[in-house]
């Protein structure tokens, strides 16, 4: 993988409340950061038992929508 350091990188799960999706969403942001990238982990609510999982170096970003078409906003404002 051929990054500048720094690159920053967002990736959006709804929430970690358990799946294999989510816990590859946790798997994929730390292997990121490994590799020199900032990670925002955009999350419609943040619950769930893999946010415990969630490296520090990651910034958990809380939308904190009821619903995920809620969130559609908030992930459209989000900083680049």
């Amino acid at each position: 993988m051929h990054n500048k350091k720094g690159e920053k990188l967002a990736l959006f799960v709804p929430s970690l409340r358990g799946g294999g999706a989510e816990r590859v969403m946790v798997s994929l942001a730390r292997g990121f950061v490994e590799r020199g990238l900032r990670v925002d982990l955009v999350l419609a609510k943040a619950e769930g038992p893999y946010l415990p999982q969630v490296p520090p170096e990651v910034r958990v970003v809380n939308l904190d929508a009821k619903r995920v078409l809620y969130s559609l906003l908030g992930l459209v404002r989000h900083p680049r």
